[in-house]
């Protein structure tokens, strides 16, 4: 800020000097000095010009200062979100802890965090409950599967298949009629 006063200081000053030259200028002829009168007419512009970059100048200092006052309004909210951030990844851990999966808890966090859990009939702990439910079955299936085979329940194979087969186990897997 201290700078601002000094740059207007500064054109204020530059501009009282500009009004004691013209003051002392206008003892002069004008009309018998053409080169008098050029220099009044930049004289002119460049006060002109001064008072135009002023008037910008303090626009710029306005917004500046609505600019810092925005920003010192937004400065708690920042440090708010920082807070809540490290309450979200200490509730991450303890959820990971507690045997949570990373897609688990990213759900839960999404959803109301560790307070939508305390309720069994939340969405979130239904869709939990739901989704383990799934998995657990899914798990089921693909043991089944891998025992049945073992057991010697029929298998289906492509023609691909059969034919990188070698004799031997073309025999096993084929029934097959001893005589």
């Amino acid at each position: 800020m201290d700078n601002e006063e000094q740059v207007d200081e500064t054109i204020n000053s530059s501009e009282e000097e500009v009004y004691e030259v013209e003051a002392e200028d206008t003892t002069e002829d004008s009309e018998t000095n053409p080169e008098l009168e050029a220099l009044k007419s930049e004289l002119e512009q460049f006060k002109g010009d001064l008072l135009k970059e002023r008037e910008a100048r303090k626009q710029l200092t306005a917004r500046a200062k609505k600019a810092e006052e925005a920003l010192k309004k937004a400065k708690p909210d920042l440090q708010d979100n920082v807070e809540d951030k490290s309450v979200l990844n200490d509730e991450a851990v303890d959820l990971r802890l507690d045997g949570y999966s990373r897609e688990e808890v990213d759900f839960i966090l999404a959803n109301g965090g560790r307070d939508a859990l305390a309720k069994p009939d939340s969405y979130v702990s239904i869709a939990l409950r739901a989704k383990r439910e799934q998995i657990k079955a899914e798990e089921a299936a693909a043991k089944a599967k891998d025992t049945s085979q073992s057991t010697g329940t029929t298998k289906k194979y492509t023609r691909d298949q059969l034919e990188k087969l070698s004799s031997e186990e073309l025999e096993k897997i084929l029934p097959h009629q001893t005589e």
